[in-house]
């Protein structure tokens, strides 16, 4: 068993660690290209209580840690499709500000040749290369290569102007609301690219 070959050495011991939130990610640094989660759905679920961030189980602050200290190049989560609705757009804006594209979509057990529904939220984040990397120019945040005003349109609380992110966040949930107000008939997907694209 895992046990018995992590005390005999061959087994790191960080690969039976028992809690998340005290995993020291930053010693692998740079030692991983894919950070692959299934965090804990219960937060954001339309089956529990969905208290999001006030869950106990909410494990998502904790990945996010993960990730930042790691700084893979490849992300892949997965949870249920609540979480489009609750707390999306936060991993979306935590995923981003760390530098990294994102995609997401509802995919389907059926669409792949399984006997039912079960139907998924799947997140891939790549990191973007250094020279595309957001950067700070006096107190607002653009893109080396703009990809329309979202991001390069940063604005203040006092302007009254949404953030980046902010705008971002406010796509996410309208997408949200398309994809639960679009039926059952077919498949659904959405892309969550909202750079301006």
């Amino acid at each position: 068993n895992l046990v018995a070959k992590a005390e005999e050495g061959k087994l790191a011991v960080e690969a039976l660690w028992p809690d998340l939130r005290t995993f020291p990610a930053e010693r692998f640094r740079g030692c991983f290209d894919f950070i692959l989660a299934g965090y804990p759905c219960q937060p954001f679920s339309v089956a529990g209580k969905r208290q999001g961030a006030d869950d106990p189980r909410h494990l998502w602050p904790a990945i996010a840690g993960i990730v930042k200290a790691v700084e893979p190049v490849w992300c892949f989560f997965e949870n249920v499709p609540g979480h489009l609705s609750l707390g999306f757009p936060d991993v979306y804006c935590s995923l981003r500000d760390m530098g990294y594209k994102v995609e997401a979509g509802l995919f389907t057990a059926a669409e792949v040749g399984a006997p039912h529904k079960r139907e998924r939220l799947f997140i891939l984040a790549h990191r973007e290369s250094e020279r595309d990397l957001p950067v700070q120019q006096q107190g607002q945040w653009s893109s080396t290569e703009p990809s329309g005003e979202a991001m390069a349109d940063a604005g203040s609380p006092e302007s009254g102007r949404l953030s980046g992110c902010q705008r971002q966040e406010d796509s996410a949930i309208r997408a949200a609301g398309e994809l639960a107000d679009a039926g059952n008939d077919r498949p659904q997907r959405f892309r969550s690219n909202w750079d301006g694209q």
